[in-house]
């Protein structure tokens, strides 16, 4: 499949064509069900799955989740949820309206990643690709 200009512009290194890791760092998502019943998705889904990179190189839901709409929906089909916070690990993010941010008390005194713009690597161009609401 090709990567759509979305993908192209957030998701890999203008130099290398190389993917970057970006992903969005929420497991809060409202959608529309019939997005992943489309065959352009189930087929794309299909070749994440035979590919076997979950299994082999432990591909987590949240890059396929932020590559499957990247590719799939148009810019002005997504908003960045920006008053919920979340926390995965070591890694983390607040609500926009909480500053500052504190370490959530499971992190304290730990190594840990803090994510401002709620995606990682935070200076990728996915992290100010979709609006935001406000």
């Amino acid at each position: 499949m090709v990567p759509s200009p979305a993908v192209k512009k957030t998701q890999t290194n203008s130099f290398t064509g190389w993917y970057t890791y970006a992903i969005i760092f929420n497991n809060f998502e409202l959608c529309n069900g019939s997005l992943w019943r489309e065959p352009r998705m189930e087929a794309w889904l299909r070749q994440v799955d035979e590919s076997k990179g979950i299994y082999k190189y432990r591909w987590g839901d949240a890059p396929i989740r932020t590559l499957a709409v990247t590719q799939f929906l148009e810019k002005n089909q997504v908003v960045k949820l920006c008053d919920i916070g979340y926390s995965h690990r070591h890694q983390y993010t607040c609500a926009s309206h909480i500053h500052p941010c504190p370490v959530p008390p499971h992190l304290k005194g730990s190594l840990n990643s803090f994510y401002p713009q709620g995606c990682y690597p935070n200076d990728n161009p996915l992290c100010k690709y979709y609006q935001e609401n406000t």
